[in-house]
């Protein structure tokens, strides 16, 4: 009888690992990988500075096409608390180009506002790692909004939600 009790939980185990393999074990995230929560629709792409953890959403179809290096076969699925482990980051820079923009997505589309000095960069209390660098056809999906300056009348709360480790 004591094989029985030993055989079922192991027959248990493997059928996890086979059926639910994001949930059956713990997952490694890299630098660079693309995550999305299960059953949401969203593509993050990794980024780790130091301690920190960022995550940028990838806007769209189009914009995920237009990186060669990336695969939809490559999406790793996570529970979805993982997923908040990450500290959601809307700001980035083109590739050869040093401007740099925080970014509004909405659905499929969105609007970028340009950041156009280091004091407004830090008045707004934005931090420079979390920066992420993109291509132009990932910028350009973006429609151009006003300039953020640390004169007011932005529209962007003062003070976003600070960085963690």
């Amino acid at each position: 009888m004591p094989a029985k009790i030993i055989v079922i939980p192991v027959i248990f185990l493997f059928l996890g690992f086979l059926f639910f393999p994001s949930f059956s074990r713990a997952q490694t995230i890299q630098e660079g990988d693309l995550i999305r929560a299960s059953g949401d629709i969203d593509v993050w792409i990794v980024k780790y500075m130091g301690s920190k953890k960022f995550k940028r959403l990838v806007l769209s179809p189009h914009v995920f096409n237009s990186y060669s290096h990336l695969r939809w076969d490559n999406i790793i699925e996570v529970a979805p608390s993982l997923l908040n482990e990450y500290i959601t980051s809307d700001l980035v820079r083109a590739q050869g180009d040093e401007k740099i923009y925080r970014l509004f997505p909405s659905g499929d589309t969105g609007t970028k506002r340009w950041i156009p000095t280091e004091q407004d960069f830090v008045s707004q209390g934005l931090d420079w790692d979390a920066v992420y660098t993109i291509n132009t056809v990932d910028r350009n999906a973006y429609t151009t909004g006003t300039s953020i300056t640390s004169g007011g009348s932005t529209g962007v709360s003062p003070t976003p939600a600070p960085v963690t480790a």
